[in-house]
């Protein structure tokens, strides 16, 4: 099965969109393992583990900030990453819709040129 980003039909904006909203992804996980694992003093297994559910907004209050700057910079991660996987799924349904569009309008528009031969 071939990746999403390498399928012939995507164009090549669809395609830069979905790197992009991809890239944000990776680097608000990074910036959330990083900034909890700084501030906490937890492993990076256990940054991780808090980022992706935050990031998955699941929060199962087994890890939770402890100190003030560590609850703000919680709080700033929540909204940038709700803010990140909506533009994830938002370029990714776009990107879709936009192949289809393309590929029905230009189905139709050969078979015109073919009537008209």
């Amino acid at each position: 099965m071939r990746s999403i980003l390498h399928a012939k039909r995507l164009t090549r904006r669809a395609r830069r969109r979905l790197r992009l909203a991809f890239g944000a992804l990776g680097a608000i996980l990074l910036a959330g393992t990083f900034g909890f694992y700084w501030l906490e003093d937890w492993t990076l297994a256990e940054s991780l583990y808090v980022t992706v559910t935050t990031l998955a907004t699941v929060g199962y209050g087994d890890y939770h900030p402890t100190s003030a700057l560590s609850r703000s910079f919680a709080t700033l991660f929540m909204l940038f990453s709700i803010a990140t996987v909506g533009l994830l799924l938002s370029a990714a349904i776009q990107s879709l819709v936009e192949t289809e569009l393309d590929e029905t309008f230009g189905r139709r528009r050969r078979q015109r040129e073919m009537q008209k031969l």
